[in-house]
């Protein structure tokens, strides 16, 4: 998820959605061992959402109440967290092989069999 993916409101209820999602779901599961601190929100100590240490007793949990105030952490720590990557782009002619094209008119790469190639 990119950084401008959070930044409208119903995208930064997305991102919240999916870190209550998942968070769940982890401390329902046996091999629950607890949470890295520096790898959550900061949710204040008496929030339900707070870390759970690993030295916790494993039990399972039932599925956390997030309040706005744990809503606006998640979306503190997306927004400080989540970086965006990209990639280079290159173009490949679409000409013919003696003009130094790469692809025909059907997209096949010359030179190798069932391969195309395809941009966006």
């Amino acid at each position: 998820m990119g950084v401008q993916v959070v930044r409208p409101a119903r995208n930064a209820r997305l991102a919240a959605w999916l870190t209550h999602s998942l968070r769940n779901l982890a401390r329902r599961l046996p091999c629950y061992l607890g949470e890295e601190a520096s790898k959550q929100p900061d949710f204040t100590a008496d929030s339900p959402a707070a870390v759970r240490p690993a030295d916790t007793p494993k039990t399972i949990y039932e599925a956390v109440k997030y309040s706005e105030t744990d809503n606006r952490a998640i979306e503190q720590y997306t927004r400080a967290n989540v970086k965006t990557t990209w990639h280079c782009m290159a173009t490949c002619p679409m000409k013919a092989r003696d003009q130094s094209g790469v692809v025909d008119a059907q997209l096949n790469v010359y030179g190798l069999k069932r391969l195309k190639l395809a941009g966006g």
